[in-house]
């Protein structure tokens, strides 16, 4: 599949894993370019995926360590 192959509103949330509502308000918000069409770049909603992907990861891990720090895994 290429990178530069354009996605309907309903695949690119489908492919995220949010509501095709959802991610109208993400381009809205300028967060994935979209063409005139409605329609995003492969890349781009992949590369939105990876980075919404480390922000989660790296939040997990501040929370793991704060809660740690805070007794939370003591046996």
């Amino acid at each position: 599949m290429s990178l530069r192959r354009r996605l309907s509103m309903t695949e690119a949330g489908d492919l995220l894993g949010v509501s095709r509502e959802y991610f109208t308000r993400l381009i809205q918000r300028g967060d994935i370019p979209c063409d005139r069409d409605r329609k995003v770049r492969l890349s781009d909603v992949l590369l939105f995926k990876e980075s919404r992907d480390k922000s989660r990861s790296d939040f997990m891990e501040r929370f793991t360590a704060d809660a740690a720090a805070d007794g939370f895994y003591d046996a």
